[in-house]
């Protein structure tokens, strides 16, 4: 008798810690859920201020974007984006570069990091990037200068 109340204890222990690890795992995946939205919101954010020139500030919001979520390709993007407004070159390829890490096949980054190396005078790393770009969208091969 005193098995089968150790066993129904231990199967109930069992449960019990398996329900828990699930509602942990459930939290988490909310909270990454949460974390991508509010990003994607700064991300916007940023956009619409370097639109409006506003650079300062949107190195500012793509910047808590990026601490929101450091894997938001978008959010590297576009601070390499507003870098290269601001002829930071070198960084604006570090941000290109990050965004091309998390997302290989980026082609934005790409033809952005292309840019600012022709800007740097390094045509031959740009014309690698190109090609990158070419590779992933092919159909802007005959749209680049």
């Amino acid at each position: 008798m005193n098995e089968a109340k150790c066993d129904k204890a231990s199967r109930k222990h069992t449960i019990i810690t398996v329900l828990g690890i699930a509602s942990l795992v459930l939290l988490m995946l909310v909270n990454i859920a949460g974390a991508a939205q509010s990003s994607k919101a700064w991300v916007q954010e940023g956009s619409i201020l370097t639109n409006s020139g506003k650079y300062n500030e949107a190195i500012i919001a793509y910047e808590k974007a990026i601490k929101i979520n450091s894997q938001d390709a978008d959010a590297w993007n576009g601070k390499g984006v507003v870098l290269d407004e601001l002829g930071k070159y070198d960084e604006a390829i570090k941000a290109y570069d990050k965004a091309i890490e998390i997302d290989p096949r980026y082609f934005e980054a790409w033809t952005n990091k292309g840019v600012d190396l022709i800007n740097l005078n390094k045509y031959d790393e740009a014309k690698a990037a190109y090609d990158n770009g070419i590779k992933i969208n092919p159909a802007w091969e005959g749209k680049r200068n």
